[in-house]
C-alpha cells in the first residue's frame, strides 16, 4: 500500500485537529504532516499466537492481569503475562477473534517462548496454541479508511490509550510502509508507552511501575492469575512510588549513547529514577514520583564518560486525573 498524505488542504487539517484526539497528536508531534499521516504500516516488532480451543478463555485468563473472560468479540484488551514473584514477563494485546479464538499478540523476538510458558501452564486445559505467520501486526493513521482493504482482518482501537493509533490486524503482504516502525516508536515514547521486552525487561518490572493499571490492563476485581498477590497488595496499599513517564531531552542522542537503566538525577545531583528507552530526542523512564518538581530538569548520565543530557520530564494527558 503507497504511502500517502491523508490531508491535502489547509482546511482539512483544520478540521482533523478540530478533534481532542488530533489535537493531542499534533501537540505531540513537531514533525511534518508526513510522518503523521502515513496509512496502514506494519511493525515487524510484533507478532500473534493464536489461542484455540473450548478452554482458550479460561486459560489465559488464568495467565494474564487483564479479565479475559468478558465477552469482547471483535475487540482488544491490554495484559500482563507475570512470574510467580509478581513481575512482568511479557506485555501482550489479546484479540477476541471469537468465543473459542483469540489472537494474542507479543514481542517477535518472544512468540516462541510466550508459547512454552503457555504450554507449562496447559495442563488439561482443551487449547492449542500456534504461531500465526500469515498475519501482520499493523498500525493506521488516525483518519485512514480501510473499508475497502479486503487484507484487513480486524481493526481496533488500541486497548492501552486513544492517544495511539489504532491497531489493524491484515493478510500479509509486502507493500506497506518501511518507514513506520521508526514513527510508531517516536509516537509511543511520547505518548509515555513502554512496549516489548526491551522495555519490560523479563523478570525486573512490575505491572504498576510500569503503568499497565492506567493502561487498562489490569483488572483488580477477578479471581486469581498467576503472580497476582504482589501486584493487588501494591494496588490496595495505593503506594507506587515509581512509574514510567515521557522525556523530552534538549539534544538528539545519537545511537549507544544511553543505555537500559542509565541513572537519572535531579539538578541537586539526586538519584531519581533510569531510562527505560529512547529515540533521538524523546524517552520514557522509570522515576521517582515523590522526587519531581515540576518544571525543573532531570539529568541524564550517558555512556560517555563526564557527558550528561538534560531533559524535561511531562505527566501524560492520558493519566487518570486523580494522581
Amino acid at each position: 500500500m503507497r504511502t500517502r498524505l491523508c490531508c491535502q488542504t489547509a482546511r482539512e487539517w483544520a478540521l482533523l485537529q478540530a478533534t481532542p484526539k488530533m489535537r493531542y497528536l499534533s501537540k505531540l508531534f513537531s514533525t511534518s504532516l508526513s510522518l503523521l499521516y502515513k496509512s496502514i504500516s506494519t511493525l515487524s516488532s510484533r507478532s500473534l499466537i493464536e489461542l484455540q480451543g473450548p478452554d482458550s478463555r479460561s486459560f489465559i485468563n488464568g495467565l494474564t492481569t487483564c479479565n479475559a473472560l468478558q465477552s469482547l468479540e471483535g475487540r482488544a484488551q491490554y495484559s500482563g503475562l507475570l512470574n510467580s514473584n509478581g513481575r512482568i514477563l511479557y506485555d501482550v494485546i489479546i484479540y477476541h477473534m471469537s468465543h473459542d479464538r483469540l489472537w494474542v499478540e507479543s514481542d517477535t523476538r518472544a512468540v516462541d517462548d510466550v508459547i512454552k510458558h503457555f504450554t507449562k501452564y496447559r495442563l488439561r486445559s482443551k487449547v492449542d496454541f500456534t504461531k500465526l505467520r500469515d498475519v501482520s501486526v499493523c498500525f493506521k493513521s488516525p483518519n485512514e479508511n480501510n473499508n475497502n482493504n479486503n487484507n484487513v482482518l480486524i481493526s481496533v482501537a488500541d486497548p492501552r490509550t486513544s492517544a495511539l493509533f489504532d491497531r489493524v490486524l491484515i493478510n500479509n503482504n509486502n507493500n506497506n510502509d518501511n518507514n513506520g516502525e521508526e514513527v510508531y516508536l517516536l509516537h509511543r515514547l511520547q505518548c509515555g508507552v513502554p512496549e516489548g521486552i526491551d522495555e519490560f525487561l523479563i523478570n525486573k518490572t512490575l505491572p504498576l511501575e510500569m503503568n499497565m493499571d492506567y493502561m487498562n490492563g489490569v483488572s483488580f476485581d477477578k479471581g486469581c492469575y498467576l503472580g497476582q498477590e504482589l501486584t493487588s497488595r501494591t494496588h490496595f496499599r495505593g503506594i507506587v512510588r515509581k512509574r514510567i513517564l515521557p522525556v523530552t531531552m534538549d539534544e538528539e542522542v545519537e545511537h549507544g549513547l544511553l543505555s537500559w537503566g542509565n541513572e537519572i538525577t535531579n539538578s541537586d545531583g539526586k538519584k531519581i529514577g533510569k531510562i527505560i528507552k529512547w529515540k533521538k530526542k524523546y524517552a520514557i523512564a522509570l522515576l521517582q514520583l515523590p522526587l519531581l518538581v515540576e518544571g525543573k530538569k532531570i539529568v541524564i548520565k550517558t555512556n560517555e564518560e563526564g557527558r550528561v543530557v538534560e531533559g524535561d520530564w511531562r505527566r501524560p494527558e492520558w493519566w487518570p486525573s486523580e494522581e
